[in-house]
């Protein structure tokens, strides 16, 4: 399991790698840490195939827990950019950037004008925002590692029950 320390609050933390590499596995271990401490963990599932099922179990998960499927780019950035604003601690969850725009040229210009803002939020808030995304090659580098302030990437497969 990759330590909490992994992930600086007040930034962005970008999770790459290929279908089955254990990105969403990542991401439900951080956000056990979080709830453990009794932090709120806010996921925005893009790709729609995540269940909260497998975070159920961990204590104050009712409590501090909100995930949101966005029907559209624009209504992810909208709860993003709420719960931000509250500026509590906790960890934000966009899981699959790819799910929410899966063209790589819409995916430039939503990050191009809203990353911005949310970015801004996010430092002030203090809470740790991590996006999921497939591994992009070298010389089709994501519009997303611009505001990255870490970039890990996950390699192999994972297999998750």
């Amino acid at each position: 399991m990759r330590p909490l320390s992994e992930l600086t609050p007040g930034r962005l933390t970008v999770l790459s790698g290929r279908s089955g590499s254990g990105k969403t596995a990542t991401c439900c271990a951080w956000s056990e840490q979080i709830l453990s401490v009794r932090e709120p963990v806010f996921w925005l599932d893009a790709d729609q195939n995540f269940f909260s099922v497998q975070l159920a179990k961990v204590t104050g998960f009712r409590d501090h827990f909100w995930g949101y499927m966005p029907r559209s780019s624009q209504q992810a950035y909208n709860l993003a950019l709420a719960f931000l604003r509250l500026q509590v601690a906790g960890l934000i969850v966009l899981d699959s950037v790819d799910g929410l725009l899966p063209n790589r040229s819409q995916q430039q210009v939503w990050i191009k004008r809203y990353m911005p803002r949310l970015i801004g939020a996010l430092y002030r808030s203090e809470s740790r925002f991590l996006c999921t995304t497939h591994t992009v090659s070298n010389h089709d580098r994501s519009a997303l590692s611009v505001y990255a302030y870490q970039q890990i990437k996950l390699e192999g497969s994972c297999d998750v029950s």
